[in-house]
């Protein structure tokens, strides 16, 4: 099909740069606005040691590989620990992404459905998020499109009947650097890996010949990548991820409306634009009366699509019913790139009239970035736990700290302190307590220190309403101010 003239090639550069500006505009903008939140946090600390050898240390007791928390580590080093800087490694990732789904896109279908692609990826809230988050998912959405993009030649060559087509050197090396680097990311990495690992296999038919140098490929990415494996198995087999919840039914439908800004207009129209594709291909088929046309020859790049959007949901939800808890909404930001250009996709072809093309896709960013500023007011409306905002009302109406006794229920006191800190204020968490079991040792404290105030932090962490209620009952509660996910209290000893 000939390219629409407004993705031609003379606009090509034109068209890409300005969407690379309005990205980064989109992810810049506001990086520091919202306080760190727990997963934050903890990608700070585990970034902030000494030593890289510390930093991976560390990281060998977490859930996730350790590349992200190695060039966070060198972010600390040289630049800073503060919100900014922090987030700033996923917002250029985020900005990479928009190039790299033009190329994607241009590459499995052509010029248009890449720009299309590149669009949905420049405006939609669901990348922006996490490229706003010091967290390694901007970094697996960007290594996910770019693993497809040195995927795509290699299973093409696959599907060539009755000859071997040779592999490129070039890219069989590139694929290979990609795929392990997305292994260190994140471990639903590896379950990408190994569904492309195991589509090459398979579009080979079983070839003998075939499937050896699929091996060959993928043998020197397994050996890098055992130590990560390890590392999954002591967690999977472990007490960790024990704060996922088991997926509900409707999981896979709440990803897919959280692809789209979470919100339904957005979601119900991709849905119709995304079958658009699906229902050509039968349409031609009954039409031609070729079951073939269902094949992965004559549709390869459709079904790649609706394979990679369904198959990482299918592995982690066998892995919850096998092992535990293992699949949640952020995790399937690996197939996130496949929704979008299954949209770009169907824009592409709802029509042999250009201009209808161009005015639904002009109509769905719109909606987007209506969607993103009027209505859920993006950057104005926190959605974080408020570690910063907390802190700073302690330290506020904390005029002599030294006076004053500050107890908390928080899983990590070092993550209070940090805002502590980072306001410049002297204060830090003295005691921890979260059940009503706690109270002796708060109760003792207060006899030893007989504070002027008492603050007691929630953050993030459950607490058991009985052992405020001890604290009510033997001290006198003189406020409480809610935040998001955070609650202070403050008592002073009764009047004698």
């Amino acid at each position: 099909m000939e390219e629409p003239n407004w993705f031609n090639k003379k606009r090509s550069t034109f068209l890409l740069t300005g969407l690379i500006i309005v990205g980064a505009g989109l992810r810049f903008y506001g990086l520091s606005v919202q306080s760190l939140w727990w997963d934050e946090l903890v990608s700070w600390l585990f970034s902030s040691r000494d030593t890289l050898g510390e930093v991976l240390r560390d990281v060998g007791r977490d859930v996730h590989p350790p590349l992200h928390s190695i060039l966070l580590y060198f972010v600390e080093q040289y630049l800073g620990d503060s919100e900014f800087w922090l987030r700033l490694p996923s917002a250029i990732f985020g900005v990479l992404a928009i190039p790299a789904m033009y190329l994607l896109g241009k590459r499995m279908f052509g010029r248009q459905e890449g720009f299309w692609a590149a669009i949905l990826t420049t405006t939609l809230m669901f990348p922006i998020y996490y490229s706003q988050e010091a967290r390694d998912y901007a970094l697996l959405f960007l290594f996910c499109i770019l693993g497809m993009f040195f995927w795509i030649p290699l299973l093409r060559a696959q599907l060539v009947p009755d000859e071997i087509k040779p592999f490129s050197k070039i890219g069989c090396l590139l694929y290979g650097l990609v795929s392990v680097a997305t292994i260190y990311t994140h471990h639903y990495g590896s379950i990408m890996v190994a569904l492309q690992g195991l589509g090459l296999i398979l579009a080979g038919q079983l070839s003998p010949k075939k499937a050896l140098r699929v091996i060959g490929i993928y043998l020197p990415i397994v050996g890098l990548s055992i130590p990560i494996w390890m590392q999954a198995l002591g967690q999977y087999h472990g007490n960790n991820l024990i704060w996922l919840p088991d997926p509900s039914f409707d999981l896979f439908t709440t990803t897919y409306y959280t692809f789209f800004n979470r919100s339904e207009l957005l979601k119900n129209l991709a849905i119709v634009i995304c079958l658009v594709p699906l229902f050509r291909l039968c349409v031609k088929s009954i039409k031609q009366r070729d079951a073939s046309q269902f094949g992965l020859r004559r549709s390869l790049e459709i079904w790649v699509l609706v394979f990679w959007l369904v198959l990482p949901f299918c592995v982690g939800c066998i892995g919850t019913f096998l092992l535990k808890p293992m699949i949640t909404i952020r995790y399937l930001i690996v197939s996130a790139p496949a929704a979008y250009l299954l949209l770009a996709r169907g824009i592409s072809v709802i029509s042999k009239r250009v201009s209808i093309q161009h005015a639904l896709g002009i109509f769905f960013t719109l909606v987007a970035l209506v969607d993103l500023f009027a209505i859920k007011q993006y950057y104005w409306t926190p959605t974080k736990a408020q570690w910063r905002e907390t802190a700073a009302q302690i330290i506020k109406v904390n005029k002599q700290p030294d006076r004053n006794l500050l107890i908390g229920c928080v899983w990590r006191p070092a993550f209070v302190n940090y805002y502590f800190e980072r306001l410049g204020s002297e204060l830090r968490l003295s005691i921890e307590a979260s059940r009503p079991a706690d109270f002796p040792k708060i109760r003792k404290a207060i006899q030893a220190k007989k504070p002027d105030t008492i603050w007691f932090v929630r953050i993030h962490r459950p607490l058991d309403q009985k052992l405020i209620e001890q604290l009510q009952k033997n001290y006198r509660e003189t406020s409480h101010v809610k935040f998001i996910n955070a609650d202070i209290w403050s008592f002073v000893l009764p009047e004698t």
